[in-house]
């Protein structure tokens, strides 16, 4: 790697720190370095700001600092780019970041001499269908969810993979989630943990108000589609717990691979298993 794009959550102090730290060990290396130009402001070097597509035009390797929330919105905007990204963990439980905070050091040179693999993350294409019309789309990493909104009312979620009938859920809502959001908001409804090298889509129900409501695992090849049901209740759409849209009664919700993946750095020093129980296992005890 020879131009790398340094992305900081701006919010984390921590963040803008450790982008410091690594503007000047990389340039050390000379290496050409890309900071956004809020990160370049902030750390008094604002002749290395660029813009997002000049970062995506230049950059071979994408450093994410923050939490899986700033890395799943980097995937999203820069999917279309086809650049690696390694995350550096500045948040709490960082299930997609490789690198903790106090690790950074001791990973320089591997950057450096391209020591490490790329993983492919299949990701998650959206769209809603209202009246015949699309109105919008959308990509995610994580998971897609139509969940109802403040008030205890449930909502119908008509549900077909491949246009045969799954299931017509009653309940708070539905998770499409990839396996690797399975460890998100469909490990806490109930929905099962699938190492992420495994390509496949989870169909989570959400307090389903059912007793066989369970989770379904199909293909990436599948597509599935929610019809809503509900003439009372609010209901949202959201697309990584960082986008919204909101639905109405007789709304499709069409969900179906993206074309597009994320590539994630990973440098084979923990397995999925070591990292399930750092994450899951020793930060409860």
């Amino acid at each position: 790697m020879k131009r790398i794009g340094l992305i900081p959550n701006m919010k984390k102090e921590k963040a803008l720190e450790i982008t410091r730290e690594l503007y000047e060990k990389f340039f050390k290396h000379n290496l050409e370095i890309y900071l956004t130009c809020e990160a370049a402001k902030a750390i008094g070097n604002e002749k290395a700001g660029a813009k997002p597509d000049v970062i995506a035009e230049h950059a071979e390797l994408l450093i994410v600092l923050g939490g899986d929330g700033t890395l799943l919105k980097v995937a999203r905007d820069y999917a279309k780019y086809d650049i690696p990204i390694l995350g550096i963990n500045v948040g709490k439980v960082g299930f997609l970041t490789e690198i903790e905070i106090g690790e950074v050091n001791g990973y320089i040179d591997d950057i450096v001499k391209d020591n490490f693999e790329i993983k492919e993350r299949v990701m998650l294409e959206t769209s809603v269908v209202r009246n015949n019309n699309k109105l919008c789309k959308f990509i995610a990493l994580n998971d897609i969810v139509i969940s109802k909104g403040p008030f205890s009312k449930l909502i119908e979620l008509e549900t077909y993979i491949n246009d045969s009938y799954l299931e017509k859920y009653p309940g708070d809502g539905l998770i499409v989630a990839t396996s690797t959001g399975s460890t998100g908001y469909s490990l806490s409804a109930g929905g099962p943990v699938i190492n992420p090298d495994l390509d496949a889509i989870l169909v989570t129900p959400i307090c389903p108000h059912i007793l066989h409501g369970r989770s379904v695992v199909v293909s990436p090849k599948e597509k599935i589609d929610v019809k809503v049901n509900t003439n009372y209740a609010h209901v949202v759409l959201t697309i990584d717990g960082q986008q919204g849209f909101t639905l109405q009664d007789g709304d499709e919700v069409i969900i179906r691979n993206s074309e597009h993946v994320t590539k994630l750095v990973k440098f084979n020093k923990r397995s999925f298993c070591d990292v399930l129980n750092h994450k899951l296992v020793e930060r409860k005890e």
